[in-house]
């Protein structure tokens, strides 16, 4: 519990970072300004002074300038506070959890090191792509010799082919003619 006023605000700029400004400062409104020890029950107002003594002390004008009963209602109760107390994070709990959080060199440091593991396989994954490349180019020339060696086999095949079926052609039309032109002659001879 602080006890000093810097005390005090250093506590309430940690709850404003962890739980938002709004609910710190709600918090703080409700932890007295010292030890909890030191605030005053209700046996230990009886103890001070009775009503009787207390009229002695203050006029009419002066109680009704102090709060009214609603307005003391209002007011947190002791049970109120440690119910609210009991579901604040302690110090030990905040210290728990900020040596379970990475800091921000842990952080730098992860980063840097998938960094290094991501340009590493990078290298690898283009080092594999270069070779798959050069053995599938190899492969390409590979497969252009032997179709370049097969359409000129085919070429020499079909021309060869060709000239054979251009000289039956040619002899069957010479077969043609002289067969025409034998009797032709043959006729105009006679």
């Amino acid at each position: 519990m602080p006890t000093s006023e810097s005390g005090r605000h250093a506590l309430r700029e940690m709850l404003a970072e962890t739980l938002g400004s709004e609910t710190a400062g709600t918090l703080m409104e409700h932890i007295p300004p010292g030890r909890w020890d030191e605030l005053a029950t209700k046996d230990d107002l009886r103890e001070l002074a009775t009503k009787d003594e207390l009229r002695q002390l203050a006029t009419t004008d002066d109680l009704r300038e102090l709060a009214t009963k609603d307005e003391l209602r209002e007011l947190a109760t002791k049970d109120d506070l440690n119910k609210l107390a009991a579901t604040m994070a302690t110090k030990d709990d905040l210290n728990k959890l900020a040596a379970t959080m990475a800091t921000k060199e842990d952080l730098r440091q992860t980063a840097d090191l998938l960094r290094k593991e991501t340009q590493a396989d990078l290298k690898e994954m283009r080092g594999e792509l270069k070779e798959g490349l050069g053995s599938l180019l190899a492969r390409s020339a590979d497969q252009q010799t032997q179709f370049n060696d097969q359409q000129a086999r085919l070429t020499a095949e079909m021309t060869g082919q060709h000239r054979t079926t251009m000289l039956a052609l040619l002899g069957v039309f010479v077969a043609v003619v002289a067969s025409f032109l034998v009797p032709l002659l043959t006729s105009l001879s006679v």
